[in-house]
């Protein structure tokens, strides 16, 4: 091979390589996932780092308990929350449309102000209840509401799977759920008293690094509860008024 046409060849194989590292340099590494973020614990643990960084956010909740409700189609509620915690939701699923609910913790002695659904909506406008309230439907209290709850307890039960040699937590890859790229991680458990549930099913937003479905099932396999967030919006400007019994777009007011 003449001398002069090698150099050539190995000049432009260089330029191709050289090529390559800056365009994988200046294109590979924005947005979305990379090889480097499957490590499903860490995308759990990062999952506060998401939260931490939001202040407040608009969404629609979808929620619902099968194992335990005699409602089986799922509850559907625009939701409005502000740290530290403000939270109003309002239901517009066929069971429950119209049901709005409305609570500060630092104000009202811990309670919080319900307007039912239905008929009695309009004769009944707030009932006051405790915090600590919940239905014979649910598990929950408006205590335990919101995303920030959320992660803290699924972060909980998996460092503490992973002290008791427990943990089972498999990274399923990267997929596409309603138009958002997440990850997909699947988490398994022993049927142990301190497990509620032997199977967890969590899409995680690549970006936010905010949960956006959670899927939960029990020994036998079966769908025991779930929670999705939908058209989200994070920190969006929520004045006072919209945590407030006197807003003219809440059905709190008497007429």
């Amino acid at each position: 091979m003449n001398i002069r046409y090698a150099r050539r060849v190995s000049a432009a194989l260089l330029l191709c390589v050289l090529s390559g590292s800056i365009i994988m340099t200046c294109f590979g590494s924005t947005g979305g996932a990379t090889a480097v973020d499957h490590d499903p614990l860490k995308i759990i643990l990062s999952m506060k780092d998401g939260y931490e960084k939001i202040d407040s956010y608009i969404a629609v909740m979808v929620k619902g308990e099968p194992a335990l409700s005699r409602q089986k189609a799922p509850q559907r509620v625009n939701v409005k929350f502000k740290k530290p915690f403000k939270v109003y939701m309002k239901w517009f699923d066929p069971l429950c449309n119209g049901r709005e609910v409305l609570y500060i913790p630092s104000t009202n002695d811990d309670y919080f102000f319900v307007k039912p659904e239905g008929v009695l909506g309009f004769l009944i406008r707030r009932v006051k209840l405790p915090s600590t309230f919940k239905t014979g439907d649910s598990r929950y209290s408006v205590r335990d509401f919101g995303i920030g709850n959320l992660i803290d307890g699924i972060v909980e039960v998996t460092l503490d799977a992973q002290k008791n040699n427990d943990l089972d937590l498999r990274f399923k890859g990267v997929v596409m759920r309603n138009g958002r790229e997440v990850y997909f991680i699947e988490r398994r458990l022993p049927k142990k008293d301190r497990y509620l549930f032997q199977r967890l099913v969590l899409y995680v937003d690549t970006k936010t690094r905010l949960p956006l479905e959670v899927y939960a099932y029990n020994d036998k396999g079966k769908l025991a509860e779930y929670c999705l967030f939908e058209d989200i919006t994070l920190n969006p400007r929520l004045k006072d008024e919209e945590f407030s019994v006197d807003n003219a777009e809440y059905g709190f007011k008497y007429l």
